[in-house]
């Protein structure tokens, strides 16, 4: 296994000084059990250096979860503030790289 690849392996390596089991933790707590690896950008993570979040994938878990928010004039920031806070649409346009 090479060295890059490696740091998927063990997903307590910290990157940038943001560590991945952070990101995992926080997908955990904020959406119930959902693993951050589900919206992981792997190839984008690998090239930065730190955990990037699949935007695509993520907003189709979005509008399976809450249907077609933008429909309603919402964006996406809209829809994380009004159901989980702040705090957590701000985490997750940091995970955006």
């Amino acid at each position: 296994m090479s060295k890059q690849l490696d740091l998927f392996a063990n997903e307590t390596k910290p990157l940038n000084g943001y560590v991945f089991t952070e990101a995992h933790i926080f997908f955990h707590k904020t959406f119930h059990d959902i693993k951050f690896s589900t919206f992981m950008d792997k190839d984008l993570s690998k090239l930065f250096g730190k955990p990037i979040l699949d935007i695509c994938k993520f907003d189709n878990w979005l509008h399976n979860k809450f249907g077609d928010y933008e429909n309603r004039g919402m964006s996406m920031q809209d829809l994380l503030t009004v159901n989980y806070g702040s705090w957590v649409a701000n985490e997750i346009k940091g995970l955006l790289g």
